[in-house]
């Protein structure tokens, strides 16, 4: 708990989350964490679709593969 009595859940999930895609080979692009809205991932485990709902919108976002044998990160659609 922070001094505020705050448990600090998102800020735990998202250190969790980045360190699973890490250790999976897949690195983050871009993010949305913070401030007191809340966001609802939605992984399509079949189709590989990401969505992210947020504010009543859903926004769907694109996975990207990292192989560490390349020196620049590979960009793969989970979408094809």
């Amino acid at each position: 708990m922070d001094p505020k009595g705050m448990f600090k859940i998102g800020q735990r999930n998202h250190t969790v989350l980045k360190k699973l895609l890490w250790k999976n080979n897949m690195m983050v692009d871009g993010e949305s964490i913070g401030e007191s809205l809340s966001r609802t991932m939605i992984l399509d485990i079949k189709t590989g679709v990401t969505k992210i709902k947020s504010m009543g919108k859903i926004f769907e976002i694109q996975l990207f593969l990292f192989l560490p044998s390349a020196k620049v990160p590979a960009k793969k659609s989970l979408n094809n």
